[in-house]
């Protein structure tokens, strides 16, 4: 990325997330619906015209089974809506879709949509992307719920996904990038998603910058680690210049129960 400041240049002692997992998404529906194979893998393929066909080798009951190569995806259909616990909070301070809570109360039933096999955690989002984007597309749909907790328009995801790749992506998709006031006019910010990538979450509190700045930096942190793994040491550096610094700590987090995370000072 070109603007990370080392304090050491050793390499990090961390291990690099595992090679193999897998990712799952939901996708609420108004009501039961099913929607032909063929045509799904014929739009998936217009996501990613360099990767293996998305194949459909089986239907089982309320399921459809698909192989991805070296990777298998399955597609289950809920006879009831995603539970509103789950939801409501999302939906409640979704700046991207103000809409949100009165749209996804009216789903009944959704799919859940799941990616696996022995792939990088960013490959497998990058194709669990891909794949909830085509189903979009051929199934009309009332909105998406990630697996870190976000809720997402279908025309908002559609638009994110449309060059999504191990190279560049809209992290915004599979990140929550939470910005709150903090003590003494100053912002705090913490993230939920950067688990699901075998990595620490990030926060900042009490930071005195602004808003855009704050994100600025945050996004670039997030990208870094996602594209690279955890190879940020405790008490190493990041900065968009040579002069400008921002401490990286592994410190426990303001919230007990998500033990370490890079705590940023800025």
């Amino acid at each position: 990325m070109g603007f990370f400041n080392r304090a050491s240049k050793k390499t990090s002692d961390q291990a690099k997330p595992a090679q193999g997992g897998q990712a799952i998404a939901m996708i609420a529906l108004s009501e039961a619906a099913w929607f032909d194979p063929a045509l799904l893998a014929e739009e998936f393929a217009r996501f990613a015209p360099k990767d293996p066909p998305l194949l459909h080798v089986s239907t089982e009951g309320v399921g459809l089974g698909f192989e991805l190569g070296d990777l298998q995806a399955v597609v289950a259909q809920m006879p009831a809506p995603i539970p509103w616990t789950d939801l409501e909070g999302s939906c409640a301070i979704n700046r991207l879709w103000p809409e949100a809570t009165e749209q996804m109360k009216t789903h009944t039933v959704h799919y859940i949509v799941t990616v696996f096999g022995a792939a990088s955690p960013l490959r497998l989002r990058v194709l669990l992307t891909r794949l909830v984007a085509a189903i979009l597309k051929v199934q009309p749909c009332v909105g998406v719920y990630w697996g870190s907790g976000l809720v997402h328009s279908p025309e908002r995801f559609l638009k994110a996904s449309e060059r999504v790749s191990e190279d560049s992506f809209d992290h915004t998709l599979w990140i929550d990038f939470r910005v709150v006031p903090g003590k003494r006019h100053g912002l705090t910010l913490f993230t939920s998603g950067m688990a699901e990538f075998g990595l620490m979450e990030i926060e900042a509190q009490n930071a005195r910058c602004s808003h855009a700045e704050m994100l600025e930096r945050v996004f670039g942190l997030a990208t870094y680690l996602i594209t690279k793994g955890p190879v940020i040491n405790d008490g190493e550096t990041m900065g968009l210049t040579a002069t400008d610094k921002v401490g990286i700590n592994h410190l426990p987090s303001m919230f007990p129960e998500r033990g370490l995370v890079y705590q940023l000072r800025f």
